[in-house]
């Protein structure tokens, strides 16, 4: 007991020490929850712009399910939710669907705020919310309550940034397109840049943004934020819809094909899978969703000034030898700074007004601090082959992680988020 008591006293006196030390999380940043890519779902419309059918591939071209060529909702677009599933906006009545990974309708509810002329597009953000837009960006929760509108930017493409902004995207004049990066806790505009020719959009892990041109010429091209260009390699045929794997290669669908392919950064085919279009249908929109989580919850959070308390999430793998595994942590402060811990021990310590269930020795990831983002969350991948002290993971061995954070109440104050416990291959 004496130790544990030693154990508080140290996290409560580097606790201020972080506090006071605010030049140390200045710089840092989180990027948007992405682990690697394990489906591929594609969303096929007929001439009406309207979509009778909804598929989900695996990332190898295997088919999971297919709502059917003669489903009897005008699907509109698709995104993927956290847990694996999906939601698609559809029309006649308007209102948002829920699909479970295996494809099932599990729930909907109705988008009275979305005009009569329907949604353009759908995003699913990091912390559950969802995003439509008609000709302004509708919020709404992950149950359905209307949160509120965004009139600033009507758009026809929504994709979430790397750090939790929200790029909108709309057609200018001719063939060029503008991009208008949205934050969805309803504040001013964080970014925005416009194109001579463009379309669909995808941001890569490293924050840069991708874009597709079917016209006047086909090509993919890589741009900074503020539409500085990286680079970019031209297509043989036009594509429409675009989306960007954890790996940041790019997987984009044919405009008048049956193809969505798998291209590497610097333009290299590395694979395509085929997709049943129908006779006059066309790949409307696709999207990339992450591995299943795995681990199970150790202890639950305490709340924090925002809500019920942090929570991690885990992705990517748990085998040691892919060094993969992906920490993201949801219900954040906007703008708190924090990082996790590890430990292969539990306990159940107060420390400040948080509960750290982690058992000595704790590992302290503080050389990788991370700062909430706009969506309130943030993303950390260790390094297995480097942690804290050494440490060398075995497999079959069992290790805890937890995420430390700064709160407020109302003075500044630290939280722990819960805990969640996985075995390692």
């Amino acid at each position: 007991m004496l130790h544990d008591h030693r154990l508080g006293n140290h996290f409560i006196m580097s606790l201020t020490r972080t506090i006071t030390g605010v030049a140390l999380f200045a710089s840092a940043a989180s990027a948007a929850p992405q682990g690697p890519t394990d489906h591929l779902i594609v969303h096929v419309a007929d001439p009406s712009g309207v979509a009778p059918s909804i598929s989900r591939y695996t990332d190898t071209g295997t088919l999971n399910f297919s709502t059917g060529m003669n489903a009897a909702v005008d699907y509109r677009r698709v995104a993927f939710t956290e847990d694996g599933g999906f939601v698609t906006v559809a029309d006649n009545p308007g209102r948002v669907i829920v699909f479970s990974a295996a494809g099932v309708e599990v729930s909907s509810f109705p988008i009275p705020e979305v005009f009569a002329v329907g949604a353009f597009a759908i995003e699913v953000l990091a912390n559950g919310d969802i995003a439509i837009t008609d000709d302004a960006v509708h919020y709404y929760s992950e149950a359905g309550v209307f949160l509120m509108t965004d009139s600033s930017w009507p758009s026809l493409f929504l994709q979430e940034d790397r750090d939790g902004g929200l790029w909108s995207g709309a057609p200018g004049g001719g063939f060029s397109a503008n991009y208008r990066r949205l934050d969805p806790s309803g504040g001013p505009l964080l970014g925005a840049f416009s194109v001579p020719f463009g379309l669909d959009m995808a941001t890569a892990p490293d924050g840069t943004i991708w874009l597709a041109a079917g016209l006047p010429q086909s090509y993919i091209a890589n741009y900074q934020r503020d539409g500085t260009l990286i680079s970019s390699f031209s297509t043989s045929v036009p594509f429409w819809a675009l989306e960007v794997a954890s790996d940041g290669t790019l997987w984009a669908s044919e405009f008048e094909g049956d193809r969505v392919v798998h291209f590497s950064t610097d333009g290299v085919e590395l694979g395509s899978v085929s997709v049943d279009v129908g006779t006059e249908g066309r790949i409307f929109s696709i999207d990339i969703g992450r591995a299943e989580t795995f681990g199970s919850t150790l202890c639950l959070g305490e709340p924090n000034s925002v809500g019920a308390g942090a929570h991690v999430r885990t992705s990517g793998s748990q085998t040691i030898q892919d060094n993969e595994l992906i920490l993201d942590v949801t219900g954040l402060p906007l703008g708190s700074a924090g990082y996790f811990l590890m430990s292969n021990t539990t306990g159940q310590l107060p420390v400040s007004q948080g509960v750290l269930c982690l058992g000595s020795p704790v590992l302290r990831f503080s050389l990788n601090p991370l700062q909430s983002s706009p969506g309130r969350w943030a993303q950390f991948r260790p390094d297995l082959t480097n942690l804290p002290q050494g440490t060398v993971i075995t497999p079959g061995s069992t290790w805890h992680f937890q995420y430390w954070y700064r709160d407020a109440n109302p003075g500044s104050v630290s939280n722990l988020s819960d805990a969640v416990s996985l075995t390692f291959l």
